[in-house]
């Protein structure tokens, strides 16, 4: 199946990973974040496995282990036969992806595999505010790569450290509010410009 593309999405090291076009929503495939987690961590281990499994159905548990082989994070996915008739490949391939998502690899690029919808996982207190956080990322990535063809990609480096944000991992681990004021910050140097 053919998708239409986002731009690409750049690591720190300079590789260039395509953003794929989900539904509207963008989103970097388990493989890319793969590369990328290497790129970081050549040594670190990943793990997966099937934790049950019949003819109907699989559920496989991904680890991610530190270089000192400590558990830095584990993630579970399961998918049915009756969807895929690879339906193991997609269960092992997406545990994988979630794990790599939870510290922080393609996190802003999962398309809508963390949106709960209306079935939250946590009970909320007060008001909550519903903001697609992968959206305004995906925006905000957007906007730097507009920024930079418009300017260069120094003029973008130096807008980005002079409101806080060395490097794009800084912007996936901001607080949303953070994420906000610079959406609107570059979205007004760009009307500006």
């Amino acid at each position: 199946m053919a998708y239409e593309q986002f731009p690409d999405f750049v690591t720190t090291r300079g590789t260039k990973l395509p953003i794929l076009n989900l539904k509207g929503k963008p989103y970097l495939q388990v493989a890319h974040r793969i590369a990328w987690f290497r790129e970081d961590h050549p040594t670190n281990k990943i793990i997966a496995s099937a934790q049950t499994s019949n003819n109907d159905y699989v559920l496989f548990k991904a680890e991610i282990f530190r270089k000192d082989d400590t558990l830095w994070v584990t993630a579970h996915k399961r998918e049915d036969q009756k969807h895929f008739a690879d339906f193991i490949e997609k269960a092992e391939t997406g545990s994988i992806g979630r794990a790599l998502a939870l510290i922080g690899y393609g996190t802003q690029f999962t398309a809508s595999e963390f949106d709960e919808g209306e079935r939250l996982a946590d009970a909320p207190v007060g008001q909550v505010k519903n903001i697609n956080r992968d959206r305004l990322l995906a925006d905000v990535y957007a906007y730097v790569k507009k920024m930079t063809e418009a300017t260069s990609a120094e003029t973008t480096k130096t807008f980005m450290l002079s409101h806080g944000f060395p490097s794009w991992d800084d912007v996936i681990k901001a607080p949303t509010e953070k994420i906000q004021a610079l959406s609107a910050k570059l979205r007004e140097e760009l009307r500006d410009g």
